[in-house]
C-alpha cells in the first residue's frame, strides 16, 4: 500500500473513495429486503404516521416557535386530501408486506415510487416560503432517511434523491422561492449515502458469513455421509429427529422423521446414549467437543 499521495497527486479523499468503490458489494436484493422486512414495514408505517399527522386540522406543522412565521400561514386547499390519501396508501403497503411475501425488485421500486409520490405532493401543495425552507431542510431528510433505512440499493437512492431535488425545485422557482436554498438537500444526500453505504456493507459481510456457513453445513454432511452409514440432525431435547436421509429410513425399516432415536436403542445402552445427547443439551452456551459414540440401534420390528 502506497501512502506517498504525492507521487500520484491524489488527495486522501481520493484514495478513500477509490478503496469505497474497490470493496463495496451489495448483497443480492431478495436476501437484503427478506432480512430487513421489519425496516420496510417500519419506514411504511412512520411515513404514514407523518403524513396523517400533517393533514390534522389545526396543526401548524411547520410552526416552530409559539409565534413563528409559520404560524400564521394557512395550508393549500388540497393538502388535507391528498395526504390522508397518501397515508393511507402507506398503510395499505406496510399491512401488504408484512404479510404476503413479494418480489423483492417490485418491493424496492414501489418503495422508490412511494417515496417520490410523499415528495412531490408535499412540494406541489405547499403554500409559502417558509413552508418550503422548512420541508426542504427538515422533513425531506426524514422521508430520504426512512427510504435509505429500509434497504433500498445505492442506485434507487440516489435516482429517488435527484427526482427529488428537480420536484423540490420547480415550486420553488416557478413561486419565487428560490433565494430559501434547500439547505437541508446536502446533509440529506450525504448522510443517506453514507449510512447506506455502511448498511450494505455490513449486509454483504453477513451474507458472506452465512454462505460460508452454508458451505460449511454442506462440506460436514457430506462427510458424514462418507463416513456414516446414516445421518440425521436431532432436536435439543437429545432425541426427536429433525431431520435425516433416506438410508436411515432403510435401515430401520420405517420414516424416522419426528421420532424420538433414544426409543430405538437397547435398553443397556440408552443411559449411556442420554448421557451424551441430553446432557450435551442442557449446557447451553458451553459446548461439548465432537464424541464418537458406537451405538447399537434396534428396528421397530425387532
Amino acid at each position: 500500500l502506497d501512502f506517498n499521495t504525492h507521487s500520484t497527486g491524489d488527495t486522501w479523499s481520493q484514495m478513500n473513495c477509490r478503496w469505497m468503490l474497490r470493496h463495496y458489494k451489495e448483497a443480492p436484493l431478495e436476501w437484503v429486503l427478506k432480512s430487513n422486512k421489519h425496516r420496510i414495514v417500519f419506514s411504511l408505517l412512520f411515513l404514514c404516521i407523518s403524513a396523517g399527522a400533517s393533514a390534522v386540522p389545526g396543526i401548524k406543522w411547520c410552526c416552530l416557535g409559539g409565534d413563528g412565521p409559520g404560524c400564521h400561514e394557512g395550508r393549500s386547499k388540497y393538502w388535507d386530501a391528498t395526504h390522508i390519501a397518501i397515508s393511507l396508501l402507506e398503510l395499505s403497503l406496510a399491512i401488504l408486506f408484512s404479510y404476503v411475501e413479494v418480489n423483492a425488485n417490485i418491493i424496492e421500486a414501489v418503495l422508490c415510487f412511494v417515496h417520490v409520490l410523499h415528495v412531490t405532493n408535499t412540494a406541489f401543495t405547499l403554500s409559502s416560503s417558509w413552508q418550503f425552507l422548512f420541508y426542504s431542510s427538515a422533513v425531506w431528510v426524514t422521508t430520504c432517511l426512512c427510504l435509505s433505512l429500509s434497504g433500498v440499493r445505492l442506485v434507487p437512492l440516489l435516482s429517488c434523491i435527484c427526482i427529488d431535488a428537480v420536484v423540490m425545485a420547480v415550486p420553488a422557482v416557478r413561486a419565487g422561492w428560490y433565494r430559501f436554498p434547500a439547505l437541508g438537500s446536502l446533509f440529506t444526500l450525504s448522510y443517506c449515502v453514507a449510512s447506506l453505504i455502511a448498511q450494505h456493507m455490513n449486509w454483504r459481510a453477513l451474507y458472506d458469513a452465512e454462505k460460508s456457513v452454508e458451505v460449511e453445513k454442506e462440506a460436514a454432511e457430506a462427510l458424514l455421509s462418507m463416513l456414516c452409514d446414516a445421518d440425521c440432525w436431532i432436536a435439543d431435547d437429545g432425541g426427536t429427529i429433525l431431520r435425516g436421509d433416506s438410508r436411515l429410513d432403510a435401515i430401520m425399516g420405517y420414516p424416522m422423521l419426528g421420532e424420538r432415536l433414544d426409543h430405538y436403542v437397547p435398553e443397556r445402552e440408552r443411559r449411556r446414549f442420554r448421557s451424551v445427547t441430553t446432557d450435551a443439551a442442557s449446557l447451553g452456551s458451553r459446548k461439548m467437543p465432537v464424541i464418537s459414540l458406537p451405538m447399537t440401534f434396534q428396528r421397530p420390528c425387532a
